[in-house]
């Protein structure tokens, strides 16, 4: 899956014109995804264009043969499981992100001899992030993101270290406060 996903973002880095597919069927399209997506592509001087649509198959794609690579902001899960029977790359705004540099494409470590087959290396790092519909998610490129007001990050993406320390900070936070509430306790 990886390795399909990574050659679909390689093969998009040189594309000119893409078109952002809005999922139109039930609630699966952003138009705040679709939004931040216009916005990244011009300030990267790339053409887009708008298309809606409620079923996406390749079919249809083919047609629109002035389109170098498609991104659709609808369900991950159509590029990731069904990407490669597109014709040119069907990317997701994660995808897009990264073909742009906006975010960063990580590899899991492993070791391994030539004899050997590979073993992952316990990693913290997200290394595909299936973040899309989550509350806590993290980039742009979803739906709930919220950027944090500490958050550094200048690229409109979400490098996790600004989270981190707002969760050190709120548990410091909560320990400070129960240390208080004990003290007022024992001197009531």
């Amino acid at each position: 899956m990886r390795r399909n996903r990574k050659q679909a973002i390689d093969n998009s880095r040189s594309a000119k014109r893409f078109g952002l597919i809005l999922g139109t069927l039930g609630r699966q399209g952003s138009t705040k995804v679709l939004e931040h997506l216009e916005r990244r592509l011009k300030h990267h001087g790339r053409e887009s264009v708008v298309i809606l649509l409620s079923e996406i198959f390749p079919a249809k794609l083919a047609l629109m043969s002035d389109i170098d690579a498609f991104v659709q902001v609808a369900c991950p899960r159509l590029s990731i499981d069904w990407g490669t029977a597109f014709p040119k790359p069907l990317l997701t705004p994660y995808e897009l992100s990264v073909a742009l540099g906006d975010a960063e494409w990580k590899i899991p470590e492993c070791t391994a001899t030539k004899e050997e087959k590979p073993k992952p290396l316990p990693s913290l790092e997200v290394v595909y992030p299936m973040d899309f519909y989550a509350n806590a998610s993290l980039g742009e490129w979803t739906p709930n993101f919220k950027k944090l007001d500490i958050c550094e990050n200048s690229t409109g993406g979400c490098c996790g270290r600004c989270k981190d320390e707002k969760e050190k900070a709120d548990k410091a936070e909560v320990k400070g406060d129960l240390n208080t509430t004990i003290e007022n306790d024992v001197k009531a």
